[in-house]
């Protein structure tokens, strides 16, 4: 795949899916629009939102700003019908909630420039929990510049390292692959990752120019874990193929994801299933996560929850 584009205008296809977003999408919106020295088309895709976000997307005086809709189908419908509908070669992904700093193009141009073998570029990005903005914390040297060589030990070590607001991808990537999986309501840009980093060099700038909000709703809204698991089996099928440490530790993270849900929710049973496959991939972590399991197990649901949503809004 030829995606060299190095000393070569760049243009930006900015796709940002929205339901329900009006209090947000203007500040998504505007910063995109501060993005200067690039050539770029915003394309804002209406999941069936029931409020007034598709009319302030609309009422930008702004040839660079398009809306399209369509029923509600779910983000992942919404980011592959923005990406076909685009009309340049980069495509960029920005949550409605989300927003960039000034330099995000200008560090995703720096990227591409110095990494004419990826077709994959990412950049860190600052978390906002309602009280504060601090970076996420990845795992990897802060300000590193490179080929991400191990995604799956990095994001097993540390906070994910690729978001959807904080990823470039050129077309083709997103034409081979088929984008985003559609009818999977969890973990739906983890799936794509998984793909993308086994056939792509992915460059990664760990320098935070995306800011990502988690609001009160992050912490409350906690899901029950879908089944099947389909994402689940589908890094099972990855480590019947390379049975990497990486790999290994990036299952046992999704598994004890998956086993802090079910203890939020009150299903026990199923939390200490995912617990027990949880510590086959990773050990070495055994102590530690089985005291702090077993200490919320004999707590009610409704404190366990709160214990962990201020676990996490601290952390």
């Amino acid at each position: 795949m030829n995606t060299d584009l190095r000393g070569k205008p760049k243009q930006f296809s900015v796709i940002i899916p929205l339901y329900n977003k009006q209090d947000t999408i203007k500040r998504a919106i505007d910063s995109v629009l501060a993005q200067n020295g690039y050539e770029f088309e915003i394309i804002v895709v209406d999941d069936g939102s029931i409020d007034l976000g598709v009319d302030i997307v609309e009422g930008y005086d702004d040839s660079r700003v398009h809306c399209i809709r369509q029923t509600n189908h779910g983000v992942s419908t919404a980011r592959n019908n923005g990406w076909r509908a685009a009309h340049y070669p980069l495509i960029s992904f920005l949550d409605a909630d989300d927003e960039w700093e000034d330099g995000f193009l200008n560090d995703i141009s720096s990227l591409i420039d110095q990494y004419p073998q990826a077709a994959v570029w990412g950049t860190s990005y600052w978390v906002f929990n309602g009280k504060q903005r601090t970076p996420a914390a990845i795992a990897l040297p802060v300000g590193s510049i490179g080929i991400l060589d191990d995604y799956f030990q990095v994001a097993a070590d540390g906070a994910p390292v690729l978001i959807p607001s904080g990823i470039c991808m050129h077309r083709m990537v997103l034409e081979k692959t088929g984008g985003f999986p559609e009818g999977i309501k969890n973990g739906e840009d983890l799936f794509l990752w998984a793909r993308l980093v086994r056939e792509y060099s992915i460059a990664y700038c760990n320098h935070p120019r995306v800011v990502y909000y988690q609001g009160a709703e992050h912490f409350l809204d906690v899901r029950k874990p879908p089944e099947p698991d389909l994402f689940g089996k589908y890094l099972l099928s990855l480590l019947r193929q390379e049975n990497t440490r990486g790999l290994r530790h990036y299952y046992s993270n999704w598994m004890k994801m998956r086993a802090f849900a079910y203890l939020c929710l009150g299903e026990r049973r199923n939390g200490l299933k995912a617990v027990i496959i949880a510590l086959r991939y990773r050990p070495l972590k055994k102590s530690v996560f089985l005291f702090s399991y077993f200490i919320l197990f004999f707590f009610p649901h409704c404190t366990t929850k709160k214990i962990l949503n201020w676990f996490y809004r601290e952390k």
